[in-house]
């Protein structure tokens, strides 16, 4: 919870980024005309005329005409239209200038440098082959705006015309067209028009007419591939799928804006639980009565971290059945000028005080070695690592193994600890596991579902599968934070690359949802109780920090307000130690804790740092099962044509 503000504003900033990437620059074309000759030879003459709007500097136009249902393109040019009065039907050249053009393979770029400004662009080219005829009837399909990326704008009122080599009664040919929107708004004996108000970036708008062959007088005939009448009932059916498809579309951009909003919802009522809102102005020294590992784990919310041990071996020290004094440091310590000269030491004294399973576990664990007089006794030179010296000679295996171990037992204590606390009713665990999974299952079916409702990238559904269950191989039952973490955001990347245009938005806002209620459940839930000494220390932070340790103590309480500051995090509080009448060689003995601070030599900072140095630069960090958090985490003709395809083959237009 402590990094989430910088959680909040790297998906902001994500978010930003994407939604305002192309506002330096935009471009719009408001008007299409295309005029389309058929020939007796089943060749198409195209005549188009584009109305751009520029905001911001290009230099180039771009046209790309689509691969399918023709044997090539010829003699493609481009001018720019000087009278702007002028129409298609009747164009003069002496209106037009000529661009130079650039080919690249089916993408055609005009030289043309504007800046802020209107321009009517005219392409002229020939399809070659682009009528099949057959014995009982001719077939022209074109798809002038495909599905692919060569489509990545809107195109505002595209108007297109076919013309007839000869007259036809408009009865015995039939037009359809292929959009989302359009229709077909005049037939004659010589010119079929067809209509879309918006031509929407990668959506398909592909005009076809099924007419009488006999007057393609310069085409062979062949053997139809299906009758007429099927064909019709073809491009029926194929009308209600369409319809079907743009409403399904719609109806799934609606649900993940929905869903997106629920979540977000959700998370400010998590923000609202009793762990996090409650307020204190209880007094800094009533935070003493309570046991130092009991505040450590209400703050961290029981997720264990490296402050774990010491917090549990203070809670025997003030119980009675452990005492601390101060220690030397090993030879090698010594040895190293940045490494402290003296740290802690703990004795196991028995008593009649009744001890936990999981106490009585730490110190089975820890106080292994004996004293002369037979005395357990544990000291922090036992679980130190390597020195700064040793990890510059990079001699830190042996270290970096003990940590591991040391890692291993740490995770079985802390178990245990959560299991009584459980049973305590202190915390409740459930809301984490339960809402992560489900959050990652719909993630992960949203997303394929998003893939396939557009038909995308086969091979973007399939890298993107991989390399989730790549990633949620442990994160499901370990629900590691990070793990989680990395699947959204790689599901984020990935979206943006293989998604279609029109759901990047609202897949965008869906993950970021998804991030901001998945960081804001909690791993544990602490019962009101243990809230309410939640926002104890919070207060009892605050104050220390703004105000240090009171001077009015007891030399013999000071140890207990340093254990507790170090503790919950307090980073920066005064402790003036000259309010202290006693010699440092007696007070070194009724406060070693705090005496160790005062002189430089703070036994868990320096404790810390050595398990840092031992560690290689790449390692895979222990998983606290118990937690399932990283130890160091916090809290053609053959019927219906779909026109242009996915792979940058359908027709489009833009600029650069």
């Amino acid at each position: 919870m402590k990094k989430l503000p910088i959680v909040f504003l790297c998906i902001f900033f994500i978010v930003f980024t994407f939604t305002s990437q192309t506002s330096a620059r935009s471009l719009s074309i408001d008007d299409v005309h295309i005029r389309a000759l058929i020939t007796p030879d089943g060749n198409l003459l195209i005549n188009e005329m584009f109305t751009y709007t520029f905001d911001g500097s290009y230099k180039n136009v771009r046209r790309s005409v689509h691969k399918a249902h023709h044997n090539g393109v010829k003699e493609f040019e481009a001018y720019e239209l000087m009278n702007p009065n002028a129409s298609l039907e009747a164009i003069d050249k002496n209106d037009m200038r000529q661009l130079d053009v650039h080919p690249n393979d089916n993408h055609y770029t005009a030289n043309l440098a504007v800046k802020n400004e209107s321009k009517k662009v005219v392409y002229v080219y020939i399809l070659e082959n682009a009528v099949r005829s057959y014995e009982t009837y001719s077939d022209v399909t074109v798809p002038f705006f495909g599905t692919d990326s060569n489509h990545d704008t809107d195109i505002q009122n595209v108007t297109i015309d076919f013309v007839f080599p000869d007259k036809l009664n408009s009865n015995t040919y039939h037009a359809f067209l292929h959009d989302e929107e359009g229709y077909v708004v005049q037939k004659t004996e010589e010119v079929v028009r067809f209509f879309t108000p918006i031509s929407k970036m990668r959506r398909l708008t592909e005009p076809r007419i099924l007419f009488p062959s006999s007057i393609m007088t310069g085409q062979q005939k062949g053997k139809e591939p299906i009758s007429l009448e099927k064909a019709l009932q073809q491009e029926e059916k194929a009308g209600i799928s369409v319809n079907a498809i743009s409403d399904t579309q719609e109806i799934f951009t609606h649900f993940l804006f929905l869903l997106s909003g629920l979540f977000i919802i959700a998370a400010g009522c998590l923000l609202l639980l009793p762990q996090r809102r409650l307020r204190s102005h209880a007094r800094p020294e009533d935070l003493l009565k309570y046991d130092p590992f009991y505040l450590y784990i209400i703050d961290r919310v029981a997720v264990k971290d490296p402050y774990a041990l010491l917090a549990g071996v203070y809670s025997l020290v003030e119980k009675g059945c452990v005492t601390v004094r101060k220690a030397s440091t090993l030879t090698r310590f010594q040895r190293d000028p940045g490494a402290p000269k003296n740290t802690l030491a703990f004795t196991f004294h028995p008593s009649t005080t009744p001890l936990s399973e999981s106490e009585k576990g730490l110190l089975d664990w820890l106080f292994t070695r004996k004293q002369k007089l037979g005395q357990r006794f544990f000291s922090l030179n036992n679980i130190y690592g390597a020195t700064k010296k040793e990890k510059e000679a990079k001699e830190i295996n042996g270290y970096f193994r003990k940590r591991i171990k040391h890692l291993h037992q740490e995770d079985n204590w802390f178990r245990q600890v959560l299991l009584e606390l459980k049973e305590r009713q202190l915390i409740s665990g459930w809301l984490y596991p339960i809402s992560t999974r489900i959050l990652i299952a719909l993630v992960l079916i949203l997303t394929t579902y998003t893939y396939f409702i557009k038909a995308s990238s086969g091979f973007g559904i399939i890298l993107y599968l991989i390399v989730s269950v790549f990633l949620l191989r442990n994160a499901w039952t370990s629900l590691i934070r990070k793990q989680v973490l990395a699947f959204f955001f790689v599901t984020m990347i990935t979206g943006w690359i293989f998604v279609e245009i029109e759901f990047i938005l609202p897949f965008t806002l869906f993950i970021c949802a998804m991030i901001i209620f998945y960081l804001t459940v909690p791993r544990f839930i602490l019962s009101r109780e243990a809230a309410e000494v939640r926002a104890e220390i919070r207060h009892f932070r605050k104050m220390i920090r703004k105000e240090g340790i009171p001077s009015s103590i007891d030399e013999s309480k000071l140890d207990k307000w340093m254990i507790r500051a170090v503790l919950l995090n307090v980073k920066r509080f005064e402790l003036d130690m000259n309010q202290f009448k006693k010699p440092m060689d007696e007070f070194i003995l009724i406060a070693p804790m705090s005496a160790l601070v005062f002189n430089g030599e703070d036994p868990s900072s320096y404790l810390l740092k050595t398990w840092k140095w031992s560690m290689p630069f790449v390692m895979r960090p222990s998983v606290n099962k118990s937690s399932g958090k990283r130890n160091n985490s916090d809290s053609g003709g053959d019927g219906f044509s779909s026109g242009g395809d996915s792979g940058g083959d359908g027709g489009g237009a833009g600029a650069d």
